[in-house]
């Protein structure tokens, strides 16, 4: 048990270390929008000039982008050297409606990314868009509404070549109860598999399914398809399945202590299974939007998030 936890921690450790955050923190207001994290530097750029730090009602280190009045507006973001990004923080300081933002990275086989970004005045929160990008130099944001502040926060980021697989294509469709996912990485490095995961609300999510990586030994440095096909009634039973085996686990020869413990948590993993069928799985039937993830595994455990997408209706 103890060489178990002392792997687990190590493990834990490195991902830590690896992990780097450009939060803007170590500026001044009005400094130039430039930070330097782990030996690397991230410098802020819109219309070929020099951004400068400002931190504007947020009470955070952050880089505030204004578009001027009657234009659209962007900025660029570039790195000293090559590195992975897994997540970019915006806020929307608007009052109308949010904005859909487009993020496009340099460097690397990545594809650009738009999110709609959480309006701050009417919704007081960030918006984390879950990017990994591998080898990136440097990325692009705009569609920035003219007279609007887009306001740039945390980039999470590791050394190059850290983040497992390079995504290209990814999509779901709903055809009556089949529930159909295909995704293609452009890279694998040390990939184990994917894990199929779906939400009714975009927040919540549980598992389907579970596809091993196609490389062989986790590496491939050719695109690679994959295909995940269910009947999506059928996954309302994946949790409850694991309370019948338990349940059938209690018909042989253990202790009566373990024997009761064995029933209750298996009564504990049928109520959840029922629970969850009725919130994230069942909504599928009708005309309830349903939201789709994966989360991608290392041969080591280290799990990665692709982005939220939501299931088309065909």
């Amino acid at each position: 048990m103890k060489k178990t936890i002392l792997i687990l921690l190590c493990l834990i450790s490195g991902l830590a270390d690896a992990q780097n955050t450009f939060n803007w923190e170590s500026l001044n207001e009005f400094d130039p929008a430039e930070e330097t994290v782990a030996g690397v530097i991230a410098s802020v750029t819109q219309n070929g000039l020099q951004n400068e730090a400002f931190n504007y009602n947020y009470g955070i280190g952050a880089i505030a982008i204004f578009a001027n009045a009657g234009s659209s507006d962007g900025m660029t973001v570039t790195f000293s050297q090559a590195i992975d990004v897994a997540s970019i923080t915006l806020i929307d300081d608007d009052t109308g409606t949010p904005n859909s933002t487009t993020l496009t990275p340099t460097g690397g086989s990545n594809t650009a990314v738009t999110q709609t970004i959480n309006n701050w005045q009417n919704n007081p929160s960030y918006s984390t868009v879950k990017v990994n990008w591998s080898n990136v130099t440097s990325f692009t944001i705009s569609s920035v509404p003219a007279g609007n502040f887009l306001v740039l926060d945390d980039i999470v980021w590791y050394p190059a070549g850290t983040l497992a697989i390079t995504l290209g294509s990814f999509n779901a469709t709903l055809t009556g109860n089949n529930f159909l996912v295909n995704w293609t990485t452009l890279t694998e490095t040390n990939n184990a598999s994917f894990d199929i995961q779906v939400s009714a609300d975009g927040k919540t999510f549980h598992s389907v399914g579970t596809v091993q990586s196609q490389a062989p030994g986790g590496n491939s440095e050719e695109s690679l398809h994959y295909r995940f096909e269910i009947n999506y009634k059928q996954a309302a039973g994946v949790m409850g399945g694991a309370a019948v085996l338990l349940l059938l686990g209690v018909a042989f020869p253990i202790r009566r202590k373990t024997k009761m413990l064995a029933v209750a948590a298996a009564v504990l993993l049928g109520s959840v299974a029922i629970s969850c069928a009725k919130k994230d799985v069942l909504p599928a039937a009708d005309n309830n939007p349903v939201y789709v993830r994966i989360v991608q595994t290392d041969i080591d455990g280290t799990k990665t998030y692709t982005k939220v997408i939501k299931a088309t209706r065909q």
